[in-house]
């Protein structure tokens, strides 16, 4: 073999080395893309090799190969491919096949102030990354995120989520080829009348409540001091709702629909006063339209010692008797109208009985508003009777319709053991009720313990 043969021989050996080295390399290098730029040597034969730049359609275009779709291909498949080509016209041809360059993996936004549109994709990259090299939308929580995968189901990120870090926020790294589309949430222009922090027109996102964007706008300025009194008013075409100016904690508002137009209704307001033996005494200011009940709930009806039954009242130069128990003794509340300057007198609670005799505790009990007792019930709050005390012929006086007590025998021992009803009989506001020892009570005895009672009783309110 002389000199020129054994250089060639050389040269064709390195050849094969290279593209073995090559090969093997290629096998697991990345897949091309369109932009990418790869060159193919053809060994021995001119006019055939080149760069070749991968078109949108992920094609190559030259001699001898003609158009062949290369995209997501390893350079070594794209060597086989074009090998298999040059074959069909050329007598064995060796080919040899590397990257050039590598065009940047990218990510495509959609939506207004998003710049060219074209993100290059760095690696590890998330939707915060991202989101960092944007211009961010002044108002996140009024924008839906929609990520665009081929061949995936498109994938909604809570963005102002994702920029709170809020546990459970999708922010996974973005691939190749992405499409992000920054896109307005959908909204409704409704219209705020009145005290406001922001009145006209406002846009609300759609499926918003009252509260929601009453607390988007400021609420109400100032806060009327009787805001739990106030009512909001909903005009809807041609109805007219109304709601609570003040949200129930465990209720969903009104929803908003385009075109509403929300005003305040506060209410007139007056002040009366409340004083005597109730509750909690004072001026109050009110709803003109307030029930007398609901009034006497705020002054925390009649205190111990009073009595809603019989509430005096001043009015310029009137004085009414009225009752305000309705809600108490379940009858309906009272339909009388309070004015401006009111005065209400709560009266001392004078609706007594007394327990008598052989009980640990005699003496005088009230009756509250509203509250029924029996004989039982009366004998619990004298303490019970004595260790000389029977449960047999207790007696009742009532006077009847003369003013005279009449006397009424009953065993309450019957309804303690066996549950009689008729031996526990109700009592009245006046009633006396004596338990005598199990030999029963004389009239002398009785006629003896009323008249202590009594003085006792005299002496005390003195």
């Amino acid at each position: 073999m002389d000199m020129w043969n054994l250089r060639l021989f050389g040269v064709l050996v390195c050849v094969l080395l290279l593209a073995w080295v090559a090969s093997g390399q290629q096998d697991v290098g990345p897949r091309l893309k369109p932009g990418d730029t790869i060159a193919v040597v053809v060994h021995g034969y001119d006019g055939y090799s080149g760069d070749f730049t991968l078109f949108a359609d992920g094609s190559i275009n030259g001699r001898g190969i003609g158009r062949l779709i290369v995209a997501g291909m390893t350079v070594e498949e794209v060597r086989k491919a074009v090998l298999k080509k040059l074959e069909e016209t050329l007598r064995e041809p060796i080919v040899t096949a590397f990257l050039r360059r590598q065009r940047a993996d990218v990510v495509y936004l959609i939506g207004p102030g998003q710049g060219s549109g074209v993100i290059d994709l760095t690696p590890q990259m998330d939707v915060r990354q991202l989101v960092a090299r944007i211009s961010v939308p002044s108002d996140p929580d009024m924008v839906d995120v929609i990520i665009y995968r081929r061949g995936e189901t498109p994938i909604k990120v809570d963005l102002w989520a994702v920029l709170q870090d809020k546990p459970g926020a999708w922010n996974g790294l973005l691939q190749p080829e992405d499409i992000i589309a920054f896109l307005p949430k959908p909204f409704i222009r409704v219209w705020f009348i009145g005290p406001f922090g922001s009145t006209g027109e406002v846009k609300v996102r759609q499926g918003w409540d009252v509260y929601e964007t009453l607390a988007s706008i400021g609420g109400v300025d100032p806060a009327p001091m009787t805001l739990d009194e106030a009512q909001l008013l909903v005009r809807r075409g041609p109805e007219m709702l109304r709601v609570p100016a003040k949200k129930h904690p465990e209720q969903r508002g009104l929803v908003l629909e385009p075109g509403d137009v929300v005003m305040l209704d506060q209410p007139k307001m007056i002040r009366v006063i409340v004083t005597g033996f109730a509750g909690a005494s004072g001026e109050f200011i009110v709803r003109e339209d307030l029930p007398l009940s609901q009034l006497m709930l705020k002054a925390q009806g009649a205190g111990p010692q009073g009595t809603l039954q019989g509430v005096l009242l001043f009015r310029g130069g009137e004085i009414l008797r009225v009752d305000a128990t309705g809600p108490l003794t379940g009858q309906p509340p009272s339909q009388f109208r309070l004015q401006d300057g009111d005065f209400f007198y709560v009266p001392k609670n004078e609706r007594f009985l007394y327990a008598f005799g052989e009980v640990n505790t005699p003496g005088k009990y009230v009756f509250q508003d509203g509250e029924r007792i029996f004989a039982a019930d009366l004998l619990a709050q004298a303490g019970g009777t004595t260790d000389r005390g029977s449960l047999r012929r207790v007696l009742l006086l009532r006077p009847d319709e003369t003013g005279r007590y009449q006397p009424t025998r009953f065993n309450l021992d019957e309804f303690i053991k066996d549950g009689n009803v008729k031996a526990n009989p109700e009592l009245r506001p006046g009633d006396l009720v004596f338990f005598g020892e199990p030999k029963g009570l004389t009239l002398q005895t009785i006629a003896q313990l009323i008249g202590g009672m009594f003085l006792f009783d005299s002496i005390v309110r003195r």
